[in-house]
């Protein structure tokens, strides 16, 4: 495999030189740097506040392990892996409000997972202690990624998957033997956790083609690493039409996935660090550094324009699988650096993330804790028996059965843009399922719709209280707990 190279004399000169070893001042500063991160990954994961989008997930999780079929029985416009990997979870504490502990838990073994990956990626670009270090701890300090991937979302898996992937892709590159296989399975779960993650290779697939062409890779090899992701997508495409969801499942995670459009942005490509790792990624392509970097360079800017062309500004977690490679791009040149400088430079990154996590905390400490939402849990489950129905209670998830039907998040703005478009079912009509299903509990939070006229995402959000009539009903046939309506016995 060759690359085309334009020589800068002083920057190749620079970054050409055989890089240093991690002294014992680096090493200090890095084991105080680690203590940083990790403390308050894990502070953050067991405190901060419980995302609806976990709430959904855990809820999914829970449906299929009582047997419902996803797409079919019960809305979700996500692929399905994420929730089948959380099932042994969900044997565990499915009756039980640790549930969400649990889910944090989940979430921070991809911690570690993802940070092996990087660390295994950085031993094929260079076997260096220290650039590994700095790239494992420069993908988890971004605000984006210390927050949403603790979070329980299909998000961290698809990156768990894509990064195993791309490892044993550069592994099979370096030296051929069945890491293709493994490559291609592991990109293959990544898509079937998250339909973004097509979005993440297919700036990986012109690689592979790439490949092809230079013949690093043979066309059998790469039709031999096809075969099982094709037979596991063909067995799964005869499952759902076996349980009459093929069309749902089309239409839910691709066709409604395209029309939703939000007025909220996290401008990713406002923020210094994103700016300061692709003027390095584009300085990657024009000096002498190793290939595998070049590679690294290369995905970053594309997937950078990609993300940014397809969601413009979009929720923080849409831009994750941006920053392992803004990680290992800043680590390389830091680790390029002359020894003299590097501590200093270690120092300043130091600084840097304890002001990007006090800060966030100062931001974020008047939202509801995990602890909370535990505590709330625990209630709940206390007042209701197993096969109790409850309605909209953000607090709950799935630990009981929804009294709401198919659309069992109510009237929330995908459900609303679903029946919209498709006309799947009916939508829920919040007092009058009060008034026939008689749900055991339900929130006393007002309904509410947050979606304008044209059907775009919206905080702006317009709350429906009950009638007077149905407060009539409510004080007859239920108890006002403060957080929850109780019915009467």
């Amino acid at each position: 495999m060759t690359f085309e190279k334009i020589h800068f004399p002083k920057l190749n000169d620079l970054f050409s030189k055989p890089i240093q070893k991690i002294n014992c001042i680096e090493k200090t500063e890095l084991l105080l740097l680690s203590a940083i991160v990790i403390g308050f990954l894990v502070f953050f994961a067991f405190t901060n506040f419980l995302n609806g989008d976990e709430r959904e997930h855990v809820s999914a999780a829970f449906f299929i392990y009582n047997g419902k079929v996803p797409y079919r029985d019960f809305f979700e416009h996500h692929h399905p892996l994420l929730w089948y990997t959380f099932l042994p979870f969900i044997h565990i504490f499915n009756n039980s409000a640790d549930i969400w502990y649990a889910a944090r838990i989940y979430s921070l073994l991809l911690y570690i997972i993802n940070s092996y990956f990087i660390i295994k990626i950085c031993r094929l670009i260079i076997n260096n202690t220290l650039f590994a270090w700095l790239a494992v701890l420069f993908s988890l300090s971004p605000h984006c990624v210390f927050l949403s991937q603790s979070e329980f979302r299909p998000d961290s898996l698809m990156m768990t998957f894509f990064l195993g992937g791309l490892y044993f892709l550069f592994s099979y590159i370096k030296e051929p033997k069945n890491q293709l296989k493994i490559s291609f399975l592991l990109l293959f779960f990544s898509i079937m956790t998250l339909q973004k993650a097509c979005f993440q290779i297919i700036p990986l697939f012109f690689f592979i083609l790439y490949l092809l062409y230079k013949q690093t890779i043979s066309i059998k090899a790469f039709t031999k690493a096809l075969l099982l992701p094709l037979m596991i997508a063909f067995l799964y495409i005869l499952y759902l039409w076996q349980t009459g969801s093929l069309k749902d499942y089309f239409e839910l995670n691709w066709l409604l996935n395209l029309k939703i459009h939000t007025h909220i942005q996290y401008p990713v490509h406002q923020t210094p660090y994103y700016h300061i790792a692709n003027i390095l990624a584009l300085l990657t392509l024009f000096i002498k550094v190793p290939k595998f970097l070049k590679v690294i360079a290369i995905l970053c800017l594309s997937s950078s324009a990609i993300l940014q062309f397809i969601f413009i500004g979009a929720f923080r977690h849409y831009w994750l699988p941006l920053y392992p490679y803004f990680a290992i791009i800043s680590a390389y040149y830091i680790t390029a650096l002359h020894q003299k400088i590097r501590p200093t430079v270690i120092a300043l990154v130091t600084i840097a993330l304890i002001t990007n996590y006090t800060t966030h905390y100062k931001q974020n400490k008047y939202f509801p804790s995990l602890q909370t939402f535990v505590y709330l849990s625990e209630q709940i489950l206390k007042l209701s028996n197993k096969d109790d129905l409850i309605l909209n209670s953000s607090t709950i998830g799935g630990l009981r059965n929804s009294a709401a039907g198919y659309y069992w998040i109510g009237m929330d703005h995908v459900a609303l843009l679903d029946n919209h478009y498709f006309n799947r079912h009916e939508l829920p009509d919040f007092y009058t399922l009060i008034r026939t299903r008689k749900p055991k509990l339900f929130s006393t939070d007002y309904p509410r719709v947050c979606i304008d006229e044209k059907y775009h995402f919206t905080l702006d959000c317009k709350y429906f209280p009950p009638s007077a009539e149905d407060k009539e009903f409510l004080e007859q046939n239920y108890n006002n707990q403060g957080f929850l309506y109780v019915r009467k016995k």
